[in-house]
């Protein structure tokens, strides 16, 4: 079962760094169990809110493209204020990359 390969799974560290149309962002993600323990979002983009209002909302998220992407859509408006242009997808791409999912 998902649950547990997920469970099995080992405790990793990535980091990911991609320009976009907004600007340059890197992911820092650290997982633990099948999900995201933190995430840290740095890059030069604008924005008006606080970043760490969307690192926290990934926080146990399972770490799957599809999950994230689906976390970032609920917060989207959050997403808007803090990094001006991006989108879920793109964000979900950097977090969990074609190759890491």
């Amino acid at each position: 079962t998902d649950g547990w390969i997920w469970g099995k799974s080992p405790a990793f560290d990535l980091k990911n760094e991609e320009r976009f149309s907004f600007g340059t962002l890197c992911a820092e993600v650290k997982c633990e169990g099948g999900k995201i323990s933190s995430v840290k979002l740095t890059g030069d983009f604008f924005g008006t809110a606080d970043v760490s209002l969307v690192e926290e909302a990934l926080t146990d998220v399972p770490y799957e493209k599809e999950s994230v992407k689906n976390k970032l859509e609920e917060i989207s408006e959050m997403l808007e204020k803090c990094f001006s242009g991006a989108t879920p997808e793109e964000l979900s791409s950097l977090i969990v990359p074609e190759n890491a999912d």
